[in-house]
């Protein structure tokens, strides 16, 4: 056996082509197929058993070696294309096919092709394998075709055989509408006649309903409104109240915010006049202190020496000019002592005497006292009996004089 021989049959091709006749074969066409794809099948495996045909009556010794790579590739996509339409039905793949091996068929001629004897063989098998094809599916069709026309044979039967009984449900069906329609009548009539009385007897309860739930709704709106009269005075009482405790509250912490202003003015107050009271001691010590120690030294027959004298005057007025800006400054912060002082009993005493007076004087008074309060409009200095006096006088004289305004 020559390697010729041997390279045809050992070849991938004979197993990838064995693999193509057994799949096209095992293809089977949908219910729903129409011609044009039993003859686009039918013409497929026409063309592969033609090929088939040229391939068994070839010499392998003539077969060049080059062509097996171009046979082998087509062989493939022949065969992935019959196994596509195998798993989806879809024709396309048929008539990819169709045209892989119309290519493959070319590499045939070229390579395989044998003597015309050989070609005309090929060619009836062919024929025989698409006849035997359409005839398959002829076959199937005209099976198909014989059971969906005895089953719509049996359908028309039985849809007749229902006809005739609807026909006649139809004929009892009017009967019993008729019946029906008689009782209907009937019915309605005594139904008409007792809703009459029944929505008479019913419209007459509910008037009567209403009066009492009208009367009921009568007393619990007066009770009701009573009782909120009643809570309204008494939050009124609970308001007045709360009012009076927060002005309390309020004027007690404001008369200790002014005594503890009052504290700190009094503080610095006192410290500046220390600091005063030093610094003039201090400037008159430095005029009559070289004076005193010469007198101390010289009993009989002391004299002034006025010269030197009027040379220490400028140095004792040098500490003269703080001393008196301190005790300015003194005296400046206790009149702001004397005024918050004022104001804290203001706002401490005058909480009891508005209560004995009534609310419009009361609100009067309020208000032209915070006024002298906050707009700095109370006197300041000059009477010291009247900065110390009664200040409940002080409020007595401010309302009688307010009261003889109006």
């Amino acid at each position: 056996m020559s390697r010729w021989t041997d390279q045809f049959k050992d070849h991938p091709f004979k197993g990838v082509w064995q693999s193509v006749k057994e799949t096209s074969a095992q293809v089977i066409l949908p219910d729903e197929a129409g011609i044009s794809d039993a003859e686009e099948l039918s013409r497929l495996r026409k063309l592969i058993v033609y090929l088939d045909a040229m391939l068994d009556g070839a010499d392998p010794e003539l077969i060049s070696s080059d062509a097996f790579g171009g046979l082998h590739n087509g062989a493939r996509a022949i065969l992935g294309e019959i196994q596509a339409y195998i798993s989806n039905k879809n024709i396309g793949h048929v008539r990819n096919a169709n045209a892989q091996a119309d290519a493959l068929a070319d590499l045939f001629h070229k390579y395989v092709g044998g003597p015309i004897t050989q070609k005309t063989a090929a060619a009836a098998k062919a024929v025989a394998a698409a006849a035997d094809s359409l005839s398959k599916y002829v076959s199937d069709w005209h099976n198909r075709t014989s059971q969906l026309v005895g089953r719509l044979d049996e359908q028309v039967k039985e849809v007749a055989r229902h006809s005739v009984r609807a026909n006649e449900a139809v004929d009892k069906l009017d009967q019993r509408l008729a019946a029906l329609e008689t009782q209907l009548q009937t019915q309605l009539a005594g139904f008409n006649t007792a809703f009459q009385t029944s929505e008479s007897s019913r419209a007459e309860r509910y008037d009567k309903w209403m009066e009492a739930q009208q009367s009921k709704v009568d007393e619990q709106f007066t009770l009701v409104a009573a009782k909120h009269a009643t809570g309204l005075v008494v939050l009124g009482g609970y308001q007045d109240q709360a009012g009076k405790v927060l002005g309390s509250v309020v004027d007690t912490s404001q008369a200790g915010a002014y005594a503890t202003y009052a504290s700190e003015e009094k503080k610095n107050a006192n410290t500046y006049r220390r600091l005063a009271i030093s610094m003039m001691a201090v400037a008159a010590l430095v005029l009559f202190l070289p004076e005193i120690g010469h007198f101390a030294q010289t009993l009989n027959g002391y004299t002034v020496d006025w010269q030197k004298a009027l040379y220490r005057l400028p140095f004792s007025l040098i500490l003269f000019a703080p001393a008196v800006y301190l005790a300015r400054e003194s005296s400046k912060h206790r009149n702001n002592e004397v005024v918050n002082r004022r104001r804290q009993h203001i706002l401490t005493t005058i909480g009891p005497y508005l209560a004995l007076l009534d609310v419009k004087k009361a609100e009067e008074i309020k208000a032209e006292v915070a006024k002298s309060i906050f707009a700095d409009t109370l006197p300041i200095g000059g009477d010291k009996a009247g900065e110390t006096g009664n200040v409940l006088a002080q409020i007595s004289n401010l309302v009688t004089t307010l009261m003889k305004n109006r």
